[in-house]
């Protein structure tokens, strides 16, 4: 899995993650009216991935 910075993000991205973390609420991506991705904020219980994403960004495919 790839690695990315927030600072690679555009800006409205980084501004929405910033929103999820400090609301503590998921944001549900869609993509031609199905859910895409959920984005959750991190917490000190997320267990990593065996493949390291910094930022704990965990999606979910429907």
């Amino acid at each position: 899995m790839a690695e990315i910075t927030t600072d690679e993000l555009p800006e409205s991205l980084q501004t929405l993650f910033i929103e999820v973390e400090r609301t503590k609420t998921p944001l549900t991506v869609i993509q031609k009216g199905k859910p895409l991705a959920i984005v959750y904020p991190a917490t000190s219980e997320t267990k990593r991935a065996p493949c390291s994403v910094r930022n704990q960004v965990i999606a979910h495919q429907y």
